[in-house]
């Protein structure tokens, strides 16, 4: 069995004989409501059947979405709204270095900024918004 893992949709095709015998599962972003049900019938398989309540849980789906992986990570937590910030914090972070942008910087950087500004005008409303309204 072979399996190819990739979130490129370019990537390379698989060579030989698997890659004619290759299956493309594709897994999505739940919807809010998808969303909240997961995470709540994870937390409770976590906390052996205690339930949280719905609008802390309405609010760590607006928070994080409905990425799998994302709220797997927030129901195992010991402290979901802080497990959520951090996962919000760290992928802000991730976007930021992925589009050059530079907190701290200088006259020089600025003026190269400037003539290429069309990259921080898609940040200008990240320190206000939350994680689900950037991507």
């Amino acid at each position: 069995m072979c399996i190819h893992v990739s979130i490129d949709p370019t990537h390379p095709p698989v060579e030989g004989k698997t890659q004619h015998r290759m299956q493309v599962l594709g897994i999505y972003d739940l919807d809010h409501h998808e969303a909240y049900y997961a995470l709540r019938s994870m937390r409770k398989a976590v906390t052996r059947g205690i339930e949280e309540l719905d609008e802390k849980l309405r609010d760590i789906v607006r928070m994080t979405g409905g990425r799998l992986s994302f709220l797997a990570r927030v129901a195992r937590a010991p402290d979901m709204e802080e497990s959520a910030k951090v996962i919000v914090k760290h992928e802000k972070v991730w976007l930021q270095s992925q589009i050059g942008l530079i907190p701290d910087h200088d006259d020089d950087v600025m003026d190269e900024v400037r003539e290429s500004h069309s990259s921080i005008n898609p940040m200008a409303a990240v320190p206000s918004c939350s994680l689900t309204c950037v991507l």
